[in-house]
C-alpha cells in the first residue's frame, strides 16, 4: 500500500509542476487559480455477487481553474484526487464454482478446501480501495455565479489499487454449512460469519494490486461565498479487472468475463482559491 501511495503523491507533484508553468504564461491574477476540496462518504461495488455494502471512504482533491473568463458559458478545470476506503458483500446463493478457485480447492492451503467438501461457498468479501487520478472537469461558471448551485461533471484515468479478502474460517476451521438453510437469506449470513476477513481471496495477493482505470461522475450542490461551496457528488471506476470481490469463475468453471467495478458517493466540500 505504501508503494501506490507514494506512486499518487509522484502524480501529484508532476502534475502541480506542470500546473505551475502552465498558469505563469496563461493566466492574470484576477480569476480564480485553484479549487482545494475534501471529500467523505461511502463505496461500493457493482459485481458477481448478490448483496452490495457500502463501506466508509474518503479523500482529497486539488484543480488547476483553466477558464480565462470568471463568468465563461462553459468552464474546464485540470484535477488531481486521491481516494481511499473499504467495500463490502455477501452472496446467499452457493458457490459450486471452485475447481479453478485456488483459495478455496485447497491448493494453496490443503486444509482450506471447501471443493471437497462441502462442494459450495458462499462468498464474501472485504476490499480495501485506494485511488489517485488525474481528471478533466467540466462546469458553467456563469450559470454557477447567477444561481450559486453548482453542477460539474468529469472523466479521469488513474491507478486503482485493491485488496480484496474474505471470510472462509471460523477461527482455525473452515464453517460448517449444515447448520444453515441451503439458500439462507443474508441476514442470517450475517449472522452466521465471524466477519474476520482473514484470508486473501482468489485472483488478490497479500500485497496490494493496481490496475489503470478510468473513471467519471458528476456534482451537484451549492456556493456559499466565492470561495466555499459543498457539492454531493457520483463517482464510476473502472479497474478493467473482475477479481475486486474475489469472485471471478461461472458454475461451469470457466471465467465470467464481467469486470467489477465500484461506486463512490460523498460530500464533498470545496474551497476556490482566487
Amino acid at each position: 500500500m505504501k508503494t501506490n501511495y507514494f506512486k499518487a503523491i509522484l502524480l501529484l507533484v508532476s502534475f502541480l509542476t506542470v500546473s505551475s508553468s502552465f498558469s505563469q504564461s496563461s493566466y492574470s491574477d484576477k480569476f480564480p487559480k485553484w479549487r482545494l476540496g475534501l471529500n467523505m462518504g461511502g463505496t461500493w461495488q457493482s459485481n458477481d455477487l448478490s448483496k452490495n455494502k457500502a463501506g466508509l471512504a474518503g479523500g482529497f482533491n486539488i484543480e488547476r481553474i483553466l477558464n480565462r473568463k470568471e463568468e465563461a458559458l462553459v468552464g474546464f478545470s485540470l484535477g488531481f484526487r486521491f481516494l481511499s476506503g473499504n467495500s463490502y458483500g455477501l452472496d446467499n446463493n452457493r458457490n459450486i464454482a471452485l475447481k479453478s478457485n485456488t483459495v478455496l480447492n485447497g491448493t494453496i492451503d490443503t486444509t482450506l478446501n471447501y471443493f471437497k467438501s462441502p462442494g459450495y461457498f458462499y462468498n464474501n468479501y472485504k476490499t480495501k480501495h485506494g485511488e489517485g487520478a488525474f481528471e478533466l472537469k467540466m462546469n458553467f461558471p456563469k450559470f454557477e455565479k447567477r444561481t450559486n448551485i453548482v453542477f460539474h461533471l468529469w472523466g479521469g484515468i488513474g491507478v486503482a489499487t485493491y485488496s480484496t479478502k474474505i471470510n472462509a474460517l471460523n477461527g482455525d476451521t473452515m464453517y460448517n454449512f449444515s447448520n444453515i438453510a441451503s439458500q439462507p437469506s443474508i441476514g442470517n449470513l450475517q449472522s452466521f460469519y465471524d466477519k474476520s476477513y482473514e484470508t486473501v481471496a482468489d485472483g488478490s495477493s497479500a500485497s496490494v494490486a493496481s490496475s489503470w482505470a478510468p473513471s467519471c461522475g458528476f456534482g451537484l450542490g451549492y456556493r456559499f461565498s466565492k470561495n466555499v461551496a459543498l457539492v454531493f457528488e457520483h463517482k464510476l471506476t473502472f479497474p478493467r479487472v473482475d477479481v475486486i470481490d474475489g469472485q471471478q469463475w461461472k458454475d461451469d468453471n470457466t471465467r465470467t468475463g464481467n469486470n467489477d467495478f465500484y461506486h463512490y458517493t460523498a460530500a464533498h466540500l470545496i474551497f476556490t482559491i482566487y
